[in-house]
């Protein structure tokens, strides 16, 4: 879409009809909110004529996504079923590190060859980005941005690990974020970057990144895929997946989870709510058949467990979980930023 067609109903409508068909319905909603901020910027700058036209197509851009607003919420629905459906669980985790495949990566960071073929290269750093993925639920670009100076300045802990401290990340705004490194993790990262240094022509610049690469999910799937455990595995699913196992285990967690992993506790609160709704259909639906069909002796049982100290099921019975479901309108848990960058042309730059 132009600039000439930004007062142009008709172009829109056109537009939106086309990728209706490729587009799920919240990402058309969120070019359709970027639109409106570019347009709102037009306005506000005074760069634009027809200002009621502009208006107009404001309202346009409002009620076409008031419109999507129903399909949106489905698409979400179904996105976030299957997501708890094939959440990677702590055991999921076990099994990978006690694979095979796992102890054959650890044998390759600990080989003092002097040489490095290409695949023993791939092998180790995205096992290696994986595992810090794993271990911190930090943000891609956290873990892509340590480097040996970051190493070298790391704070060093009484388990034998270092603290490594990010300052460019997705949400460095909210602070720098800590990557910690248990002291067999730390093992590996060094022999990682001593593997580095024997490869001919490898740039190893302490200011560069340590993996020559942002950890997309085709490298850690790559390493994932061969393990015992049929299931997607990105960043994203990473971060969502490992607070509720913690909260699950321990409710406690909520706010020092968040803290360490730079985002806001409600961000992952729906996840959790969730999947905490999907845990306790049974123990719900064996206490109505108890009520409602005068089993006494599992009423009983009910009756008791609700008296107990289980947290979650009093955060659910208390309303404490429910009302905290909701994404935060700057959803930043996603791999990509969700926005459109525009190219103004130059006669309306200032």
């Amino acid at each position: 879409m132009t600039i000439q067609d930004l007062c142009t109903v008709d172009k829109l409508n056109e537009w939106t009809g086309k990728n209706m068909t490729t587009l799920a319905p919240g990402t058309i909603r969120s070019y359709l909110s970027s639109m409106d901020l570019f347009v709102e910027y037009l306005l506000q700058k005074g760069l634009v004529t027809h200002i009621e036209r502009f208006q107009r197509f404001r309202e346009s851009l409002k009620i076409i996504a008031k419109q999507l607003k129903s399909r949106a919420n489905m698409r979400r629905a179904i996105v976030e079923t299957e997501e708890i459906e094939t959440m990677i669980l702590p055991v999921d985790i076990q099994m990978f590190l006690s694979s095979k495949y796992a102890q054959t990566i650890k044998k390759k960071i600990a080989n003092k060859s002097t040489q490095v073929v290409l695949s023993t290269f791939y092998d180790v750093r995205d096992y290696m980005l994986l595992r810090l993925l794993q271990t911190n639920v930090q943000r891609p670009m956290a873990v892509r941005n340590i480097t040996i100076n970051s190493i070298d300045r790391a704070r060093r802990t009484d388990d034998g690990g270092i603290s490594i401290t990010v300052a460019q990340h997705k949400t460095q705004e909210g602070g720098p974020a800590v990557i910690h490194v248990n002291a067999k993790l730390y093992g590996f990262l060094k022999d990682y970057i001593q593997m580095l240094k024997i490869i001919p022509d490898y740039p190893v610049a302490k200011e560069q990144s340590n993996f020559t690469t942002f950890p997309k999910s085709d490298g850690i799937q790559r390493v994932w895929d061969h393990g015992p455990v049929n299931k997607t595995v990105t960043a994203t699913r990473l971060r969502k997946a490992t607070p509720t196992a913690v909260r699950t285990l321990i409710p406690a967690s909520r706010e020092i989870l968040a803290r360490h992993m730079t985002h806001n506790p409600e961000t992952a609160d729906r996840h959790y709510a969730l999947y905490q709704h999907r845990e306790l259909a049974v123990p719900v639906t064996n206490m109505i058949a108890a009520v409602m069909e005068g089993n006494q002796t599992q009423l009983t049982k009910i009756q008791t467990a609700m008296n107990s100290d289980n947290q979650v099921v009093h955060d659910i019975m208390q309303g404490n979980i429910t009302k905290s479901i909701h994404w935060p309108k700057d959803n930043t848990d996603n791999d990509s930023t969700g926005t459109i960058e525009y190219d103004v042309p130059d006669n309306i730059k200032q």
